[in-house]
């Protein structure tokens, strides 16, 4: 997860947000799935111990560039609420509100 972090940060300081998107949803997905066999208490202690983690998701809902992107992040930001990202996420709309 954290060579994808990496290269998804790197992508988009080179080419552009979206550029970067698919790494960090890569990145989040192998975070979630590694923590969901851990306790909660484990999983916020993780998160504690490791920053990024939480600067991952929020780099994800950053990337999201597309309405796909959007939705992507949202679904993945749902099942990524009981490691507790300070302060909780919310994924811009095209028209710059939040959902």
């Amino acid at each position: 997860w954290q060579a994808l972090y990496l290269e998804g940060t790197l992508r988009a300081d080179r080419l552009g947000p979206g550029e970067g998107f698919a790494s960090l949803r890569e990145a989040a997905q192998t975070l979630i799935g590694m923590l969901s066999h851990l306790t909660q208490a484990e999983a916020v202690h993780f998160k504690d111990r490791h920053p990024e983690v939480s600067d991952v998701f929020k780099k994800l809902s950053q990337f999201a560039v597309s309405e796909g992107d959007r939705k992507e992040t949202a679904a993945l930001l749902e099942s990524a609420r009981w490691i507790q990202i300070d302060p909780p996420l919310q994924i811009a709309k095209k028209n710059g509100s939040k959902h």
